[in-house]
């Protein structure tokens, strides 16, 4: 990997060099312990006649760069971080925005979504460590090995097999690193063209040079609008030797063109523009505030903001004001924001004043606050203060201010806020912003003016969300300045804002404006709600978004509305509420959200691509895998009001104990401390959690609790991260310290508590119920066991009389294939009698008629029962080709009342006893010849096993005159019968197959000097 690494060098190195070659190079250089940010954007657009100018797409990349020397080896290192990488089309409607970081939030073939893939991989990596020598302008990457290894386990966590893995990675490593260097590259080295060298006439182009102390300006700007280079300008800082901008643009001509206000454009502009944002000491993740306030009636100071990557709670820290009413605090600040101070704990009684502040990592902030009343007059000094000026003045300029802390979240007292001040605010704000833009620097300049501006839309929803409720059939809520609002104006301010290009991802009042717009698209567009019942009072319309059960369309509706980090914060937050209100799985529903959200937030995991949001996310979801083990118990340390280390474990052993777990210290306290009095064989735990461990000692001892108190400094971790609540959750163990279930409120974690004493009791007499128990375990064991040897008995004699079944159909199927051939041997007898007798037309008849008679013994020989009429025509048939042998009479009668079409018979059953009649009875016999059949219905009362029973069959006679049985076996013929003996017992397996009568009875007529031999079958009747 090493020898990859040197090769890529290589390469970059070279295609530098080709291209200054033939320009002026001038080397920059980044100064050790500095932080430096550049932005990197790409533009195509087109510049169309009398119209404005059309950008069809912009791309964003921002590089935080860390000059840094690193010891034992000496060397200087620049660790480079991607910490935005966006692409817009900014002129479509609604425009395209697509965050890399926070990807599209759909599953399946995700990575197939753009051709670069690799673009979404970059802002996963902390840094990219590049070796950097400053008098030969090499760049190396150094951890290349560690980053391609990161990235191969980042795909797989996102679900890619190792195919797809090695494909990505090698992508990564050919396309998405390269990429980096050259934007590195970029910023170390600017050149000016050299006309001749490069062929290009000085006249062609406009050129200008400034230099100053601290400034040095380049612009070159060709005369003609023409495909090649248009124009190229940068400017760099002449002593400390940084690039500040550097902008180059080309112009290219395509046969298509790009398609603008109604036209095509030949002509498309690229514009490549980097800038310096921002420049300082490498900072340290921390900031210090301090000030001095003159008059306040409080003397307790809540400083707070925002420390997670989502959610709108604000982290926070306690200080007590001195003697002098002044304070200073050390807070861990990783992300630039906005920072609040409240002096005093909010009530519902006085107006608490609170103060915001811009800061970012490594700020020193101070103010100093004089005056009676508030507002104050304040003075605002140190690192950034001018953008805390802006705030300040904003608010008091337009009468925006009446916000405070509602316990973790920064609440704005609407009733306070007057339409007007709010109205005027909203129109005159871009006016007022433009004062102090030159006063700023540009990120913080934008950073502030974007979080005000989403503070003033918070406040157009919210009048435009009253609006609503005002149509509610079951009350209104209170408006007085109903009248005086422009809705219409409000709404169109709404609707045409567009969250990405106005949101902050660590700003507090842009992540409430992502909140506050789903609020209101959801209560807009939702226009059903769940059926009441009567004397129900709840709105029809779902009047919040946090109430509305339906988790995957809150998901949907959040899709279509937000994008980038604002869409995982918000949906994060959501998920996260859902979670915490769904304490267990003690019912389907509740798995059912449990199981939605664990797979949305599964989703969230594989497509995230920023590292700190993840990490939250994975850490949240662990938490609340470890409380689904009913044995678990929390290993963390907590204080109690004397200082001391305590465990959750060093509750258990001796009582039950309820632990209510609550960040609000007031909330239920006393009713926790009634509840300890009045059942003391329980321990009652109230856990609490703060950053100021003397401000709630003191609360504690001004309280004089009951119940067991417990302290959680919140420096590092929160009650959220450890339990699945963070407020109002209470959690009961019984004595050996199992978890015995959540309570949704004091009371039923009482009764839990107070059940795990009863069962003990209960199972002092278990002895008894053990041998119940057992006595009827062994009685079902006996149960099931005979019944399964009754099952097994009943199944074996099923398969017994299965098989024979089976054997008689095999044996009846054996004997119809030897009638067949039988039959066969006959007929071909007959044919060649006829053959011997010189019958030649006779013979081929009776071969025509032969063939169709045998069509039909082929159809019926593998059927088990054919109609009567289609017996009686095949008999018929066959006795039409003896009669071309010799000459004899034939009749077939069948009697009313039987219909011969619906009557079965097994098939052959006449035919061969037809065929003895004609071959061994009246071929033989001189004069008269006659064959009768015929079948007719009769009642019988027969003898069987000796008893009567009655029967209706169907009697088939066949009669003939021929010479008898007697005559036919002193012929030679006589040994001829197997006919007749196969019939007779197929006649027998039938019977014992169906179950039903079949008869045959054969009778030689002798009566009166005549001759004949008469057969009768009986066939049983189907009822």
């Amino acid at each position: 990997m090493k020898t990859i690494s040197g090769f890529f060098t290589l390469i970059f190195a070279c295609s530098v060099l080709s291209s200054f070659s033939q320009e002026q190079v001038i080397r920059l250089k980044l100064k050790e312990g500095h932080e430096y940010v550049y932005e990197f954007t790409e533009t195509k657009y087109v510049l169309p006649e009398n119209q404005q100018r059309f950008d069809d797409y912009i791309k964003t990349k921002s590089l935080r760069i860390r000059c840094v020397n690193l010891q034992p080896e000496n060397k200087e290192y620049l660790l480079v971080s991607v910490i935005e990488n966006k692409a817009e089309n900014p002129e479509l409607n609604p425009p395209r925005f697509k965050d890399y970081r926070f990807p599209d939030f759909k599953d399946a073939f995700y990575e197939n979504r753009y051709d670069s893939f690799w673009e979404e991989l970059l802002p996963w990596i902390d840094f990219y460590q590049y070796e950097f020598d400053q008098k030969t302008m090499e760049l190396k990457l150094h951890n290349r090995t560690e980053i391609l290894e990161e990235i191969r386990s980042l795909l797989r966590r996102k679900g890619f097999d190792d195919k797809a893995v090695e494909r990505h990675t090698s992508e990564f490593n050919t396309e998405g690193i390269p990429q980096i260097t050259y934007h590195l590259q970029s910023i170390l080295m600017v050149s000016e063209p050299e006309f001749e060298a490069e062929g290009i006439e000085p006249p062609a182009f406009k050129e200008n040079r400034t230099v100053t102390d601290s400034l040095f300006t380049y612009h070159l700007t060709k005369q003609k609008i023409e495909p090649g280079l248009h124009s190229r300008h940068f400017s760099y800082q002449a002593e400390k030797k940084y690039l500040i901008e550097n902008t180059t643009t080309q112009i290219d001509s395509t046969k298509y063109g790009l398609w603008a206000y109604g036209e095509p454009h030949r002509l498309i502009y690229t514009e490549n523009k980097t800038r310096l944002k921002s420049v300082k000491n490498i900072p340290e993740n921390r900031i210090m505030i301090s000030g001095k306030v003159e008059n306040t009636k409080q003397k307790k100071v809540i400083v707070g903001y925002l420390r997670e990557p989502f959610g709108k709670e604000l982290y926070q820290e306690t200080v007590l004001l001195d003697e002098n009413n002044a304070f200073s605090l050390e807070a861990e600040v990783k992300n630039a924001g906005l920072v609040y101070v409240q002096f005093g704990q909010a009530n519902r009684v006085e107006d608490i004043p609170l103060l915001a502040f811009y800061a970012e990592p490594g700020n020193e902030i101070h103010f100093e606050a004089k005056g009676e009343t508030f507002p104050w007059k304040v003075k605002f000094s140190g690192d950034n203060h001018q953008a805390s000026q802006l705030i300040y003045d904003f608010w008091k300029e337009f009468g925006l201010f009446y916000q405070n802390f509602n316990f973790n979240f920064l609440q704005l007292d609407s009733r306070k806020i007057k339409y007007s001040g709010f109205y005027s605010a909203l129109t005159n704000s871009e006016s007022f912003f433009k004062k102090y833009k030159n006063q700023l620097p540009a990120p913080v300049y934008d950073f502030v003016t974007t979080e005000l501006r989403a503070f003033l839309l918070t406040r157009a929803i919210h009048y435009l969300t009253m609006q609503e409720r005002m149509n509610l059939p079951l009350g209104r809520p209170y408006f007085p300045e109903y009248e005086e609002v422009d809705f219409e104006e409000l709404e169109n301010r709404v609707n045409n804002f567009y969250m990405h290009r106005n949101y902050n991802d660590y700003g507090i009042h842009s992540r409430q404006l992502a909140g506050d717009l789903m609020d209101y698209y959801f209560l807009k567009m939702n226009r059903t709600g769940n059926f009441i019942n009567p004397g129900q009072f709840n709105a029809p319309v779902q009047s919040g978004w946090r109430y509305f059960g339906d988790l995957p369309q809150k998901v949907e509706l959040t899709k279509t509305v937000l994008t980038g980090h604002a869409l995982y914060s918000q949906l994060a937050e959501t998920l996260l509420y859902e979670k915490m209100n769904t304490l267990d799985y003690s019912s389907k529903d509740q798995r059912i959200i449990q199981d939605e959200i664990t797979s949305y937030f599964d989703l969230m995991l594989r497509l995230v691509n920023n590292r700190e949001f993840a990490g939250a996310i994975e850490k949240l979801m662990e938490n609340h895998l470890k409380w689904q083990n009913e044995d678990y118990v929390p290993e963390t340390k907590f204080l109690n009001p004397e200082g001391e280390h305590v465990y959750f474990s060093d509750f258990f052993g001796e009582k039950p104990t309820v632990f209510y777990i609550t960040e609000i210290w007031e909330r239920e306290r006393y009713f926790w401390d009634d509840l300890a009095k009045e059942n003391p064989e329980i321990n009652f735990v109230l856990v609490m959690e703060g950053s100021n461990f003397e401000d709630w000692q003191n609360y504690v001892e001004r309280a004089e609790p009951v119940a067991h108190q417990l302290f959680l400094l919140n420096h590092n971790q929160s009650l959220r991260d450890i339990f699945k609540k963070d407020r109002y959750h209470f959690i009961a163990y019984d004595k050996a310290g199992k978890r015995i279930g959540f309570g949704e409120n004091p009371i039923d974690a009482l009764n839990l508590a107070k059940h795990s004493l009863m069962v003990k009791k209960k199972e002092l007499n278990r002895s008894q119920l053990i041998m119940i128990i057992a006595a009827l375990g062994v009685v079902l064991v006996a149960f099931f066991i005979g019944v399964l040897i009754w099952k097994w008995r009943v199944r074996k004699r099923f398969r017994k009389e299965e098989q024979q079944r089976r054997l008689r159909e095999l044996e009846l199927t054996a004997i119809r294939s030897q009638m067949n051939p039988h039959f066969l041997f006959n007929c071909l007898n007959s044919v060649q009698n006829l053959v011997q007798q010189n019958k030649g037309r006779e013979a081929h008849l009776y071969l025509a008629d032969f063939a169709g008679l045998i069509r039909k013994v082929l159809q019926n020989s593998e059927k088990e029962e054919v109609s009567l009429t289609e017996e009686l025509e095949m008999v018929q048939q066959y006795l039409n080709l003896e009669k071309l042998r010799f000459d004899f009479n034939f009749q077939i009668t069948v009697n009313e009342g039987i219909d011969p079409h619906n009557t079965p018979v097994p098939p052959m059953l006449l035919q061969p006893f037809a065929e003895n009649a004609v071959i061994h009875g009246l071929q033989h016999k001189e004069g008269s010849r006659f064959l009768k059949i015929e079948v007719s219905r009769e009642q019988t009362r027969l003898a069987d096993q000796n008893r009567l029973a009655h029967s209706s069959s169907i009697l088939i006679r066949i009669e003939d005159n021929g010479i008898g049985r007697a005559a036919a076996q002193k012929l030679a013929t006589g040994k001829n019968g197997k006919g007749s003996k196969l019939m007779q017992e197929r006649l027998e397996i039938l019977q014992e197959k169906q179950g039903e009568k079949y008869r045959l009875q054969i009778t030689d007529l002798t009566e009166n000097g005549s001759t004949g031999t008469r057969v009768e079958i009986w066939v049983p009747e189907e009822k």
